[in-house]
């Protein structure tokens, strides 16, 4: 498995554990873009570094973070429709 852990979920229906698990990643980066991608737009989201064994990030709006100051955290790479 690779280093970085994504979990996440809504508040209102935690599956927990392992069934929160959505992929593993090279990066903390990487995790996070598959988090912004994800269709059903999770409340919460955890990136664990298996090797420090340390929550890397924690994302959503109960830690205060809105969507602009996500936005500095990580540059989101630009999509075009063609």
């Amino acid at each position: 498995m690779k280093r970085y852990w994504l979990f996440s979920g809504d508040h209102y229906y935690p599956l927990g554990g392992l069934q929160d698990f959505k992929g593993d990643f090279d990066s903390v980066e990487a995790a996070y873009v598959h988090f912004a991608m994800l269709e059903e737009k999770p409340d919460w989201a955890q990136i664990l570094d298996t090797e420090t064994r340390r929550i890397e990030k924690l994302i959503g709006y109960e830690y205060g973070l809105q969507d602009e100051e996500i936005e500095k955290f990580f540059k989101l790479p630009e999509t075009t429709t063609a």
